[in-house]
């Protein structure tokens, strides 16, 4: 720092002392001091912290600017502490448009958002200077104009001014604390999740486990187009088991950890099998023709005859889905069992049987977690849910 002269040394300390000056003043202001007759009764004594001149120099600032006066001593402020430090300075006239740019977009902004933050002061919270600038304003211009140009006032006043270097300093400064404090919430959140994750180490996994040897006996049954299998004591029905033409095993889903009895899921063939082409034929025959058609029908014999569907291997993959379902159950924590099974061509429906006191809700906010979950597995129909619970009663079906 160069060697300043006394005279300027001087002159710089008198303008920073007037900034604190009017800093103290405005931070002790009292309207109930004279000038000011927004109180009555007055006070005996000024109360102000710079006495009688502060008192004269707060009304009379936070009468003009509102409380944009802040600015005004802050403007002092920082023209005292540029001249002691010696910082090179705008021009004097760049320096006055910057801050008055400043002060007036302030008062004006201060006006127009909050006339009555200033706590008494007639002008409201902007001061004359405020008011004044919002009633010209308002007068030439539209509310979205008003913005855009109190906006522009306030950046061109800051950057002819000089102070945004300072403003910048003040703008870390205060975010120092505020990233301080981040850094400590952090890490007292990765500190609660480690601990959470170490007490859920310590609980024993209580979810009912489902049998692999039983899933990969399906598959293995499956893949060789052998007998079928049911799952969880289900039974095929008589017209099924006779095509399939072998002896049902019988298993239970979740024979290792289950300690209450279920009753046996039916695996239920498609209703009306092979009656569909004579219903057909009759309705055909039945339809009456005028003596006048001059159109022939074709002969029925042209059509090929059906071919036989595999009704059987169709319900060993309701089944591998079965067991695929409630292992999905289990792993969302669900005590959900598949009571029957509806075969057909098209569509295969399942009934669930949801545990005592859950909520149906739950069940159902899973419907596309299944979807997603059979179209990973390649399934060829997408099986609606049917959940009823343990008394009997239908509640309603879930999924398409």
């Amino acid at each position: 720092m160069r060697k300043q002269p006394i005279n300027k040394r001087l002159a710089a300390m008198l303008v920073l002392g007037l900034g604190l000056g009017l800093l103290a003043s405005l931070a002790s202001a009292d309207l109930a001091d004279p000038p000011a007759q927004q109180v009555h009764p007055p006070n005996d004594h000024v109360r102000n912290f710079v006495g009688a001149a502060g008192a004269h120099a707060a009304f009379w600032l936070l009468s003009g600017f509102g409380l944009g006066a802040w600015l005004v001593a802050a403007a002092v402020g920082s023209l005292g502490m540029r001249m002691i430090r010696n910082e090179p300075a705008v021009p004097i006239w760049q320096w006055l448009a910057g801050w008055g740019l400043l002060v007036s977009s302030t008062c004006a902004s201060l006006h127009a958002v909050a006339p009555s933050l200033a706590g008494g002061l007639v002008a409201g919270s902007g001061g004359f200077v405020g008011a004044w600038s919002m009633i010209w304003l308002s007068e030439q211009l539209t509310v979205a104009g008003c913005r855009l140009l109190i906006g522009s006032m306030a950046l061109a006043g800051l950057v002819l001014s000089g102070e945004t270097p300072r403003l910048w300093f003040l703008l870390r400064a205060g975010m120092v604390p505020v990233a301080w404090l981040g850094r400590g919430m952090m890490s007292a959140g990765r500190l609660a999740a480690e601990d959470n994750r170490s007490e859920m180490s310590l609980v024993p996994d209580t979810s009912p486990q489902v049998s692999e040897a039983l899933m990969a006996e399906v598959q293995q049954s499956l893949a060789h187009d052998g007998p079928a299998v049911t799952v969880g004591g289900m039974s095929v029905e008589k017209e099924l088991a006779e095509e399939s033409g072998s002896d049902l095993a019988t298993h239970r889903i979740d024979e290792e950890s289950e300690v209450t009895p279920r009753q046996p899921v039916q695996v239920n063939p498609p209703s009306a099998i092979g009656c569909e082409r004579q219903e057909v034929y009759d309705q055909l025959e039945a339809v009456s023709r005028d003596d006048d058609d001059e159109h022939d029908l074709p002969d029925l014999d042209v059509l090929d005859e059906p071919e036989e569907f595999p009704y059987a291997l169709l319900a060993k993959k309701a089944q591998v889905a079965a067991i695929t379902l409630e292992q999905s159950f289990c792993e969302f924590g669900l005590n959900v069992r598949v009571v029957a099974i509806d075969t057909g061509p098209v569509i295969t429906q399942f009934e669930l049987e949801l545990e005592a006191g859950l909520r149906l809700s739950k069940v159902s906010r899973l419907a596309d977690d299944w979807r997603s979950l059979c179209e990973y597995h390649r399934f060829e129909s997408l099986p609606p849910f049917l959940a009823r619970t343990r008394s009997g009663s239908r509640c309603r079906t879930i999924g398409e």
